[in-house]
């Protein structure tokens, strides 16, 4: 996606979002004049808050840039994590990510229906109750995260495991993601079948 439809995009999710009440950070509307050959487009910053959701912010495609340029009267917020385009924090952690930009730049009619999809979907995480469950186990060489999300199981090594570790993890139906650097399961898998990766 070029940068110019991912701009338009998210402008376009953010002010769908202040139609809904939201409050946005690093707004700028368009101060483009043709009548002078002066294209400066609105853009944002991707950060918004809303008031009956403290503690809530929305990030929609924000860069380790803005986090490090954020003002002093901006919410406290993190990067957007890599391979998705939104995220939601509740009280500084993360607790829904997600993608779909590229419809919202398109042209023509289908637009307006994705960018109202997405914030529906963005404002059923805010209002959603935190699903995902986390524990920790491990042993002398290594820890194990163990986050349970939906119907899905995540194992977070602090080191790379061991070759009799990966290989049981692969005989049970485990899968190595590159992206979030974890091994899932796509099923929710009690943590006392895992157990055995703590001897």
């Amino acid at each position: 996606m070029h940068w110019t439809e991912r701009s338009t995009a998210i402008v376009r999710i953010g002010l769908e979002l202040q139609n809904r009440g939201w409050t946005l950070f690093g707004y700028t509307e368009d101060r483009s004049d043709i009548r002078t050959d002066y294209y400066a487009p609105a853009s944002w910053q991707g950060v918004a808050t809303h008031p009956d959701h403290p503690g809530v912010v929305v990030c929609v495609d924000v860069s380790d840039y803005t986090v490090g340029n954020r003002k002093d009267d901006w919410p406290a917020f993190q990067a957007t994590p890599h391979g998705k385009t939104w995220h939601v924090e509740r009280d500084g952690e993360i607790v829904r990510t997600g993608v779909g930009l590229s419809p919202c730049a398109g042209y023509g009619n289908g637009w307006e229906k994705a960018v109202s999809e997405l914030v529906d979907r963005i404002e059923y995480s805010v209002k959603a109750p935190n699903r995902a469950r986390q524990s920790a186990i491990g042993t002398e060489d290594y820890t194990v995260t163990i986050e349970h999300d939906r119907d899905w199981t995540w194992l977070y090594f602090s080191a790379k495991p061991p070759v009799d570790v990966r290989d049981r993890l692969k005989q049970i139906g485990a899968r190595w993601t590159r992206k979030r650097r974890g091994w899932y399961l796509r099923r929710n898998v009690p943590e006392e079948k895992l157990a055995w990766l703590s001897n």
